[in-house]
């Protein structure tokens, strides 16, 4: 038997969504795909729990499989408790930016984490993705 039921609390076993999961003394959240959009989409929104978190959070730019040189720019803007952290622009079109932009984070306990991409095209076959992976301290 392959795997182990759902180490997570949620609905989604493989942990894609908005939300944060923990594992023992792991925390990670995956956004799932997003289309490229004009539109600002909420990629993570969630409070943390009494312990703070070390990790890393990576956003990667809009990319289409079929045409892995498409692309084009999308930006990222990160909140801790309302306030802005981190602003990013990814181009995987042209290349003269990185296809993904990584931050190195220390969050405070009942942190509100909200991540949100906004691009300069709106293309539902370019997509776009964000990871957040951390490690949990008492």
């Amino acid at each position: 038997m392959l795997g182990g039921g759902n180490p997570v609390s949620g609905q989604n076993p493989s942990g894609t969504g908005s939300s944060i999961n923990y594992i023992g003394k792991h925390a990670y959240a995956t956004s799932g795909t997003f289309a490229q959009s004009t539109s600002q989409q909420t990629m993570f929104d969630f409070t943390t729990g009494p312990q703070y978190i070390v990790g890393t959070l990576t956003c990667c730019g809009a990319v289409e499989m079929n045409t892995p040189q498409s692309g084009g720019i999308t930006g990222f803007q990160l909140k801790i408790n309302s306030e802005v952290v981190f602003l990013a622009d990814t181009d995987t079109n042209a290349n003269d930016q990185p296809g993904q932009a990584t931050i190195e984070l220390l969050i405070p306990p009942f942190s509100h984490i909200n991540l949100v991409c906004e691009a300069t095209a709106d293309d539902a076959n370019e997509l776009v993705t964000a990871l957040f992976v951390g490690e949990v301290y008492a």
